[in-house]
């Protein structure tokens, strides 16, 4: 079995200092370029620029729910989500209370009720996690 050679001191330097320097990549723009009008000249840095920068974006509404699925309605107000058009197995799992591996595994043995993408891959419409809530209340018949 032969041994790897240490890294020269030098070596280890040099790549350290490589690292150091390089720009995260949450740091970096990419794929942003700065347009200016036609003729004018591109300026050394941004605070050459004369901007004033507003926030203009209009506060997003909180997605309304029907009150067509209360118990939808109730669940997702007590983990602190929101409602929205299809669910996948992940998104599902918190509402449902289960794992996403036990969420696919019933969505495959149909013990809740499911659409299925062209793909192959199980969603959960608002309408089927209601129906599964309400089925999920309903009470069973003693076994005997």
């Amino acid at each position: 079995m032969q041994l790897r050679p240490r890294l020269l001191l030098k070596q280890y330097m040099a790549m350290e200092t490589k690292k150091r320097n390089k720009i995260p990549r949450h740091e970096a723009l990419q794929g942003f370029r700065l347009a200016l009008p036609e003729g004018t000249a591109q300026p050394g840095s941004l605070a050459d620029l004369d901007l004033e920068i507003t926030d203009n974006t209009e506060p997003i509404a909180p997605a309304t729910i029907l009150t067509d699925y209360p118990r939808l309605r109730i669940a997702l107000r007590d983990r602190g989500l929101r409602f929205q058009a299809t669910y996948n197995e992940k998104t599902a799992a918190p509402i449902i209370g289960r794992s996403d591996r036990t969420v696919r595994d019933w969505a495959h043995k149909d013990k809740i009720p499911c659409c299925h993408w062209p793909s192959g891959y199980p969603y959960f419409t608002a309408q089927n996690l209601e129906d599964y809530l309400v089925a999920c209340e309903l009470p069973r018949k003693a076994a005997r």
